[in-house]
């Protein structure tokens, strides 16, 4: 016998769906309806929860806005950026020109894991 799914309901921002779950959580005070929005904006499947389905319609968009405009992307691309701001002010320190410094950065000597910038040191 097959099990019965949730009712799921999309919500579509160009070229972007998010799917809003309705499950029934039962805890010791009785049932209560959840809704489950799927949001990918880290990269991973995370179910985030609300008790109203106007919370929850409101952070599907927000989601779906994210993705679409690639604000999630530009999120998880800042650690690279804030390690390319250090090279470069490492870079200047040592009197090197910033394509050097990116070349340099991007490889590491077998010795210890030390990059070459700190090789030249």
């Amino acid at each position: 016998m097959k099990r019965k799914r949730s009712p799921k309901e999309t919500v579509t921002v160009g070229n972007v769906k998010v799917e809003i779950y309705q499950r029934t959580r039962r805890n010791e005070y009785g049932v209560r309806q959840v809704f489950e929005v799927s949001d990918y904006t880290s990269g991973l499947r995370v179910l985030r929860s609300f008790s109203n389905h106007a919370a929850a319609r409101a952070e599907a968009e927000k989601v779906a806005r994210q993705l679409s405009t690639g604000a999630a992307a530009a999120a998880s691309m800042k650690p690279v950026a804030e390690a390319i701001a250090e090279l470069v002010a490492a870079s200047e320190a040592l009197g090197l020109s910033v394509r050097l410094a990116r070349f340099a950065g991007a490889f590491t000597v077998n010795t210890g894991g030390e990059t070459a910038a700190d090789v030249q040191r």
